[in-house]
This record gives C-alpha cells, sequence and structure tokens, in this order.
C-alpha cells in the first residue's frame, strides 16, 4: 500500500512541476536555448567529421599515386640478431 501511496504522490508532483515549467518564460527560454546549442553543436560535429573524412580520402589518393601501400604497416625488418 505504501508502494501505491508513493507512486500517486510522484505523479501528482510530476504533474504539477511539468506544468508550471510549461508555463514558465524562464525555463521555455533556456530550453530553447539549449536546443539552439545542441543543434549548432551537431552541425559543428557534422563538419568536422566531414572534413576529416576528406581529409583521409586524399591522403589515401595521394599515397595510391605515389605508389605508398595503404594499411600503415610496414613490412618485418630483419636485423643483424635475426629477430625480428
Amino acid at each position: 500500500m505504501n508502494a501505491f501511496i508513493t507512486r500517486i504522490a510522484n505523479y501528482l508532483a510530476n504533474e504539477i512541476l511539468v506544468k508550471q515549467l510549461s508555463q514558465s518564460k524562464t525555463f521555455q527560454q533556456m530550453a530553447l536555448r539549449t536546443h539552439l546549442r545542441v543543434e549548432k553543436t551537431k552541425e559543428f560535429m557534422k563538419e568536422g567529421v566531414e572534413k576529416v573524412e576528406q581529409e583521409s580520402l586524399e591522403g589515401v589518393k595521394r599515397g595510391l599515386k605515389e605508389g605508398v601501400g595503404v594499411g600503415g604497416g610496414g613490412g618485418a625488418v630483419l636485423n643483424g640478431s635475426g629477430l625480428h
């Protein structure tokens, strides 16, 4: 029974809080500023990813043109001791 009363109290508190916040000009302004910042950050990150992709593609093309292998790893080299 105690859990039931707790759930009802939480529901009522939530309803009151949501109603008051939705009518608050300050909260609406904060929500709008937050939304605009998130959208701006998403666009900034998208442009950054596109730039990195383009630079990587150009690097691969340049490497292929110059005859450099793609994959980054070099072959094993034997030194004088016979170790790899």
